[in-house]
């Protein structure tokens, strides 16, 4: 018997529209989420997970901001080895850049010369 209640109680639940309501897909709000990384503080593994990137070409980008230091533009990446300026415009929507600052010290010393 109570078993009976607490089915009959579940059931009205969800037919007087105080469960779970069907929406329908075409008129329900669209959102979107968009995976992006910051090209200076990306790991490796944030860089693989672009499309067209992978683990290799993601070791590349690292090595050369390693070597080189910060990229000054999302262009600038064109000069990693192997990465096209065609594959750079795949994962640009995925890709964005800090504006650098410097460090207090060091723009006295700009300042200065």
């Amino acid at each position: 018997m109570l078993w009976a209640a607490v089915i009959l109680g579940c059931v009205w639940y969800f037919v007087t529209d105080r469960g779970l309501r069907p929406i329908d897909i075409d008129e329900a709000d669209s959102q979107s989420s968009q995976f992006v990384v910051e090209v200076n503080s990306a790991s490796e593994h944030e860089f693989a997970c672009l499309p067209g990137i992978g683990e290799k070409m993601a070791q590349s980008i690292i090595a050369f901001r390693e070597e080189h230091g910060p990229f000054e533009s999302i262009d600038s990446m064109t000069e990693v080895p192997r990465l096209s300026p065609r594959l750079l415009d795949k994962v640009r929507s995925f890709l964005y850049l800090e504006p650098q600052t410097q460090p207090a010290d060091e723009m006295d010393n700009a300042n200065d010369g």
